[in-house]
């Protein structure tokens, strides 16, 4: 019994350190939030759980930082970033990881149940990666697209009745399972060279350039081509490796056509 209890504390202790030391590599981020009174309770709810590290996306409210709903946790909203897109938050992380009731979606986004969250950030933490937890507003949540930049979805179980949750509500849930102790039954498995969201939107951009101009895809526009593409790398769980090796194709399309040597047609 007391070897077991010593093993249990050193896994506190350990996972302790770890967010500790990666305050600044997990963050939570509100994609266009819309009432700064959520946002102070939001951050409030970081901060009961020891989170610390908020970013905002296009807030509605242009004196958001003023709200009055974050209850000893107000240093949490004057020290948030703010950005203009939720590409531009996501640009360093290595894992994104987007939430949603999941009711009305029929996109086959990379599901991931609550219970196994924890696990997967801590493995990233470990290895040094930046992670971030995104929220959508209050209206409408995480949009297919903003989904899109996601590795993973997690869908907070709710009750059918009443599916949706307070933004605030939502933040406290993650919050409070990243703390808690994982089941031995759930199983993590991240990427041992994983690349960041910049690197792979390189990629889909350059890959995007090169599927346009082969006319590989017709009747798709820019968008359609970069969101297809986008979901297609979250599946393959690319490393650095495929990454390279993506590119150097792309970057012969994309030189062929211009040289007029190649006719690439669809089948």
């Amino acid at each position: 019994m007391l070897w077991q209890l010593k093993d249990c504390k050193q896994k506190v202790i350990s996972f302790a350190l770890i967010m500790n030391k990666s305050t600044g590599s997990l963050q939570f981020i509100l994609n266009e939030p819309r009432n700064p009174k959520n946002i102070g309770a939001s951050a409030r709810g970081m901060a009961n759980f020891g989170f610390r590290n908020l970013g905002v996306v296009n807030p509605y409210e242009k004196a958001w930082r003023e709200t009055k709903s974050a209850v000893k946790a107000h240093e949490v909203v004057t020290q948030a970033k703010k950005f203009k897109s939720l590409k531009q938050a996501l640009q360093s992380c290595h894992l994104v990881v987007g939430t949603s009731a999941g009711s009305n979606r029929s996109h086959p986004f990379r599901w991931m149940p609550l219970t196994q969250l924890r696990k997967q950030v801590q493995a990233h933490l470990h290895k040094g990666h930046r992670v971030a937890i995104v929220f959508g507003s209050e209206r409408s949540g995480l949009s297919n697209r903003d989904l899109g930049y996601c590795h993973f979805v997690v869908r907070i179980p709710t009750d059918p009745k009443c599916p949706s949750m307070n933004l605030a509500q939502a933040v406290a849930v993650v919050a409070h399972n990243l703390q808690q102790k994982s089941s031995p039954r759930t199983q993590a498995t991240p990427y041992s060279e994983t690349i960041s969201v910049r690197n792979r939107e390189r990629l889909i951009h350059q890959g995007s350039k090169a599927i346009r101009n082969a006319k590989l895809l017709k009747g798709w526009n820019k968008n359609q081509t970069e969101d297809h593409l986008r979901q297609a790398l979250n599946r393959w769980e690319l490393n650095k490796k495929d990454t390279a090796l993506l590119h150097a194709i792309f970057s012969w399309m994309i030189k062929v056509k211009k040289l007029g040597r190649v006719g690439i047609e669809p089948t």
